[in-house]
């Protein structure tokens, strides 16, 4: 644990070498990408979601792999948007991970069971035989 001396001498060290510190900083950014987009993965999904990078992949282990809604594969439609985390708007809470389309499918009838529901009922009328 660092003294308030020591944390007083980093603290004027920065400001003194902020010009430095942040190219520094630049170059390591630009020779680890890796790295870097782990990390504002890690910020974004704690964040947004309260998850970690490995919360997100226990729960696609826990959906085989699949989309919570379809039952397609998740890396199969990467290539058409990148898996999402799916969550209640109203209470924040991480429902599991959707495929892109699912996942836009939701939020266009604003995840309301009446609209599903009513959408579903729509195509079984409406079913061409």
């Amino acid at each position: 644990m660092k003294s308030e001396a020591q944390k007083q001498a980093q603290t004027r060290y920065v400001s003194s070498h902020r010009v430095e510190l942040a190219a520094k900083s630049r170059r390591w950014a630009k020779a680890h990408p890796e790295q870097v987009a782990a990390s504002v993965r890690e910020y974004y999904l704690i964040h947004a979601y309260g998850i970690t990078q490995k919360g997100y992949e226990d729960l696609v282990a826990k959906q085989g792999g699949k989309c919570g809604v379809c039952g397609r594969s998740l890396e199969e439609t990467i290539g058409k948007g990148r898996p999402h985390v799916d969550h209640d708007h109203e209470t924040g809470k991480v429902r599991g991970i959707l495929c892109h389309f699912c996942n836009v499918g939701l939020g266009n009838l604003g995840d309301s069971i009446e609209i599903l529901e009513a959408a579903i009922a729509y195509l079984r009328r409406s079913r061409c035989e």
